[in-house]
């Protein structure tokens, strides 16, 4: 019968899960902690562990006004909405992958669309009401008549 020693002995993690350095070349032997961290200003960093060094590259995502193509879709108009909702998120992936050129692009006819929404939504909506004021005055003065 196997000793409670034994047990905790077999619970304990091999050596090989221990961070080795190698002080010749500083390579680490095992994974890194952490590949990616994403810090309060919205600037992500990768590290990179292709040949044992480490890179920091920083990629700067800007806002893509995704707030103001959710308020479209949810306040003014469903399909032009999702339409501003779609460039907005495709333009936080160009920013991502390195292409701000067309992150930017993206982002800017989001924001045009979002607007045109928005302008004629409340213009349907003003129309609409004024015409329902004309007809029920015309009806008025028709009964008066």
């Amino acid at each position: 019968m196997a000793t409670p020693e034994s047990y905790r002995m077999a619970d304990r993690p091999s050596r090989k899960h221990f961070t080795r350095v190698n002080p010749e070349k500083n390579i680490q032997t095992t994974e890194p902690k952490k590949l990616e961290s994403i810090s309060k200003d919205n600037k992500k960093t990768n590290i990179v562990n292709p040949t044992g060094t480490q890179y920091y590259g920083t990629t700067y995502v800007p806002d893509t006004n995704l707030t103001l193509a959710c308020l479209v879709f949810l306040c003014f108009n469903i399909p032009l909405g999702l339409v501003a909702m779609y460039l907005s998120l495709s333009a936080a992936k160009f920013y991502r992958d390195g292409d701000p050129k067309q992150g930017e692009r993206k982002a800017k006819c989001s924001v045009i669309i979002s607007l045109f929404s928005i302008v004629t939504t409340v213009l349907l909506v003003m129309s609409y009401v004024l015409w329902i004021t004309i007809e029920t005055q015309n009806k008025r003065k028709l009964r008066h008549t």
